[in-house]
């Protein structure tokens, strides 16, 4: 058996005895629906300590920082609304005790939603975020062109514009824009050049690239700037 199923098993032992300490102790004439109804919640309450440390062992180390505090707030809440459900039935106060039943399981399941929901989000912003920047693999690509350079007039340029793809800015996450295609298609055309030693469609290429590169900074500044 793992670590889980150890847990659950000691959660299932844990409420089972409550259950049975409740039926043992309290008169059978005080075992109403209402004792019944915060017995049950106590054993919820008992389950979801134990097992509340094992909620998104699955998600990311981020995701699951989000789910702390909602996660945590529950594991209080939820012990002292059925502690203060079981006084209020055992005093005779049922009416009271079914209310704090309600209250405090709309709350449990509005909290583990909104936990939910909120570790979804920084998973699906964390995917976006860590996908690479084509600039990186441009940068790449030029640098690999610089041995194909059949002199001085072409290497400069072509190292220069290395260079520029190093300090390019990122991309935005889940936009590319138009200008990533014409750099993209401006580094298969240069090859291209230099493999056949156009020296002057290389150059030519080089200062597409370069106006290409130059627009795209200023339109991720411009929706950067948006945000």
């Amino acid at each position: 058996m793992n670590r889980s199923s150890w847990l659950g098993l000691a959660a299932a032992a844990a409420a089972i005895s409550v259950l049975l300490l409740i039926a043992i102790l309290v008169p059978s004439e005080r075992q109403t629906p209402a004792l019944l109804c915060a017995a049950m919640l106590t054993a919820l309450a008992i389950v979801f300590l134990f097992l509340w440390p094992q909620i998104g062992r699955h998600d990311s180390e981020s995701a699951r920082m989000a789910m702390v505090g909602v996660v945590g707030g529950l594991s209080l809440m939820l012990p002292a609304g059925a502690a203060a459900s079981l006084l209020a039935a055992l005093t005779g106060h049922d009416t009271i005790s079914f209310a704090l039943d309600v209250l405090v399981i709309g709350s449990f399941v509005v909290g583990i939603a909104l936990a939910r929901i909120g570790a979804n989000t920084i998973t699906e912003h964390a995917q976006l975020v860590d996908v690479p920047s084509q600039h990186g693999q441009w940068q790449t690509q030029v640098g690999q062109l610089i041995p194909l350079c059949p002199d001085e007039t072409t290497r400069t340029p072509v190292a220069r514009l290395a260079e520029a793809m190093r300090y390019a800015a990122r991309d935005i996450s889940g936009q590319h824009g138009q200008e990533n295609e014409r750099i993209s298609a401006g580094i298969v055309e240069l090859e291209r050049a230099l493999r056949d030693k156009e020296r002057d469609a290389a150059l030519v290429t080089i200062g597409a690239i370069e106006i290409a590169l130059a627009q795209r900074e200023l339109a991720l500044k411009t929706q950067r700037s948006k945000v």
